[in-house]
């Protein structure tokens, strides 16, 4: 019976799509509620945002408002007391938490770095080819700015890989691409038309095409810092095999362009430089930022890519790079980019945000008890962060 309404809730279980070749993901996805969504992963549906709740959470979700709905026209004091109380217990674990997470990362910093002579030893010879994916979608009018940012990069160009992936459909941004004469290491790929229509779908099909053994996401408006790209891969050569992931810190050339993007900074200044340092004192779940990671290609294929319908594609890698047995470490590199000035952009962001961290909290807690089982106190760190 519960089985049946499990499908019941779903509508029908997803389908997978095999993908066109055995040693590739492209053409993979999934068929589900009579939508074909190619997303070149084979990322399991268990593990993936194409559906939000299971049985089990649904039933769960509606007993719970119920009860809270029957309490509160029984007794509406009593239950609204519940609430507050749990609601305290909650945000006091919270900040205990959080302040413990501040200790540790300012009294022990963790967060690699790197001296000259590290740089002076390094040679160009020997350097791996490195693979920059930037998902572009109408974003015609700042590519230039990207190309000079990549051309910043202190890395040789016959040893890097940039990789343009563009929208079927976009067609401004191809026809602006196409008229660019861009350096020999630029390569454009074309993204066949599929839904959904998101930067992980583009991330997936520009993995699958990736000849890197080092591979890093860029948006079109990062101006990364010249060195970054060798601070990885020291930072990965100085490292052990676990650490699949370095994050580099992020920030925002325009602070000072109005209030808002003040905020924006101080925002960001805590968490990429107080927080996500702590939380790898720790050596917990690191939530990763949108842009910057950068990845063992070979673990990332091992993933099987970016979850195409999670918002917020990059902390769910984040939690399942942690839940595989890898580690994320954090760099001490800065990548600016444009801070959100205007407050409707701004609620249509963080509102995309939030939906993402529920949806990345719901995909990790649909089997809780193995989760516990696994990963012990990390699973209440887990749920305080998201």
């Amino acid at each position: 019976m519960f089985k049946s309404l499990t499908e019941f809730i779903r509508g029908f279980r997803p389908i997978p799509i095999l993908p066109e070749e055995n040693r590739s993901m492209v053409g993979a996805g999934v068929d589900y509620r009579g939508k074909r969504f190619v997303t070149h992963t084979t990322l399991h549906h268990r593990n993936s945002a194409v559906y939000t709740l299971t049985g089990w959470q649904f039933v769960f979700m509606i007993s719970v408002i119920g009860l809270v709905l029957a309490g509160l026209l029984l007794n509406a004091h009593l239950v609204l007391s519940i609430i507050v109380a749990v609601l305290s217990v909650v945000y006091f674990a919270d900040a205990v938490f959080s302040f413990f997470v501040i200790v540790k990362s300012l009294h022990f910093p963790v967060e690699m770095e790197f001296s000259d002579g590290e740089f002076q030893e390094l040679n160009s010879k020997t350097l791996p080819l490195y693979t920059i994916l930037c998902p572009l979608y109408r974003e015609a009018k700042i590519l230039l700015q990207f190309v000079k940012a990549m051309d910043s990069l202190n890395w040789p160009t016959n040893r890097l890989e940039v990789l343009l992936l563009l929208e079927q459909n976009d067609e401004e941004t191809i026809d602006a691409v196409k008229k660019m004469n861009l350096p020999a290491h630029f390569k454009i790929l074309i993204v066949p038309h599929s839904l959904p229509k998101t930067k992980p779908k583009a991330c997936n099909y520009g993995l699958a095409h990736a000849r890197g053994s080092l591979i890093v996401i860029y948006d079109a408006e990062d101006k990364p810092e010249p060195d970054q790209l060798k601070k990885a891969y020291l930072g990965f050569a100085k490292s052990d095999h676990r650490v699949a992931c370095l994050q580099a810190k992020l920030n925002y050339y325009n602070p000072h362009h109005n209030f808002l993007t003040r905020l924006f900074t101080a925002e960001y200044s805590l968490w990429f430089d107080v927080i996500l340092p702590g939380f790898q004192s720790i050596n917990t779940a690191i939530p990763l930022g949108g842009t910057s990671n950068h990845f063992r290609t070979d673990v990332l294929r091992k993933l099987e890519g970016w979850d195409p319908f999670n918002v917020t594609e990059d902390a769910d890698l984040g939690i399942r790079l942690f839940k595989s047995g890898y580690k994320t470490a954090i760099i001490d590199s800065v990548t600016y980019e444009e801070a959100n000035s205007n407050i409707r952009n701004w609620i249509r962001q963080r509102s995309r945000w939030i939906k993402g961290y529920f949806q990345t909290y719901l995909v990790h807690t649909r089997s809780p008890l193995n989760f516990v089982k696994k990963h012990g106190f990390h699973t209440l760190f887990f749920h305080l962060v998201m």
